[in-house]
Parts: C-alpha cells; structure tokens; sequence
C-alpha cells in the first residue's frame, strides 16, 4: 500500500512524498535552497548529491549508497 508521507513543509517547499514498504520517493520539481535544507535535515545524504540537486548541468544519474539510491532525472 502506498501511503503519502504528512509533513507540513513539504507542500509549502512543493515537495511530495510516497512511501512503499522501505522505499520512500521524494519529488522536488523545482529544488530551492528551502527544499535542500528539508532534505538535509530529514535524510542521510551525502552532500554532494544535494549539491547536485542545484546544478543547472547535472545529467542524470543513479548513485548507490548504503541504504539508499540517489535518482536525478
């Protein structure tokens, strides 16, 4: 079953989440430097892939952590 995560602040920043067993996707259409502050202070990422969250040439990617994938289409 999927179920939207509920955090005030992810519809104010336009963030949308949906978790699926131990698999939780976050969408940021237009990343601001409020969005990468949530996720920051929410998950485990390493910072350079919250820095490429902002970068106007980023390709995209998969990165694969410990415990989590990085997505950037």
């Amino acid at each position: 079953m999927v179920v939207p995560q509920k955090n005030p602040n992810e519809k104010r920043q336009n963030i949308k989440t949906i978790t699926w067993g131990d698999l939780t996707w976050v969408d940021i259409p237009e990343p601001t430097e409020e969005a990468k502050k949530y996720l920051a202070e929410n998950y485990n990422f390493h910072p350079m892939d919250l820095e490429d969250c902002f970068s106007r040439r980023q390709l995209p990617k998969v990165d694969e952590y410990e415990g989590y994938l990085f997505v950037i289409f």
